[in-house]
């Protein structure tokens, strides 16, 4: 039966930890380890319904990505998550920057959803190399078949289920586009650097709206949970591969913003 640590390493087989920024905290954040696991729960965040919906699951494991302890705490108190899960003998893996700057990381995914084909260039890189020789960095570039704005804006809607979409709609065809996971207003900013016709990413600010519409780019706000979201069926399918005998669960608990 598949251990904590034999879980973790394969995740760091094709999403290496050692990626990660040096302001992330992505591990073993929770257990020694050792601890056998029959069935894991895979979300994106760790609320306290997701540690209850794991414990009523029966998980020795929760899988997220972003880190279940981020910043130090200061205080241990019964209803933090990092608490309830150790109080509970549940383990927890975070997988954060580090599947971000996978070979196949969360914005190439992005890329895959939305019909572009990737270029194999990063927007942000890191300084670090692949095995295969490319750059480890955040981002993907996706080429696109000459598309229109409403075109690569409707993709986004259907893609991605986003509740609310806010866009600039660009002057021009799109060929290229940039897409970033989670917060990424900076494409909007490296736009120009790396020809791009669009940028797809969430979080971009009031300034960087305008920006892209002084440039005449596409800029597309698909919401961060939305951006992310779709890693997890994906890393569910890639470690039901490494584990036969241990059943990978997605959680039910949505944590989105509520929107009317």
């Amino acid at each position: 039966m598949a251990t904590v640590r034999q879980i973790y390493e394969y995740i760091d087989s094709f999403a290496p930890f050692s990626y990660q920024e040096s302001w992330d905290n992505s591990g073993i954040l929770v257990g020694g380890g050792g601890e056998e696991v029959k069935r894991a729960l895979l979300t994106l965040d760790i609320s306290r319904e997701a540690a209850e919906e794991a414990k009523s699951l029966g998980c020795e494991l929760v899988i997220t990505h972003h880190p279940v302890i981020f910043t130090p705490l200061k205080a241990l108190r019964q209803d933090n998550p990092a608490c309830m899960l150790l109080r509970m003998g549940i383990a927890c893996i975070s997988a954060h920057t580090n599947l971000d700057c996978a070979d196949y990381g969360i914005s190439s995914m992005i890329c895959s959803a939305l019909g572009l084909s990737p270029c194999r260039e990063v927007l942000i890189p890191t300084g670090k190399l692949h095995p295969c020789g490319r750059s480890v960095g955040f981002g993907e570039i996706g080429a696109a078949q000459s598309i229109t704005p409403e075109e690569l804006i409707d993709r986004c809607k259907r893609s991605f289920n986003s509740v609310c979409i806010k866009f600039v709609r660009g002057e021009r065809r799109i060929s290229r586009v940039g897409i970033l996971s989670g917060a990424g207003g900076e494409g909007v900013e490296l736009a120009l650097e790396h020809g791009l016709d669009a940028v797809v990413t969430s979080e971009i600010k009031q300034h960087q709206l305008v920006m892209a519409r002084d440039i005449g780019i596409t800029a597309v706000d698909i919401g961060h949970y939305e951006s992310e979201a779709i890693a997890m069926p994906w890393l569910r399918d890639r470690l039901l591969e490494g584990f036969s005998d241990t059943e990978f669960i997605l959680t039910k608990t949505r944590f989105p913003a509520e929107s009317c």
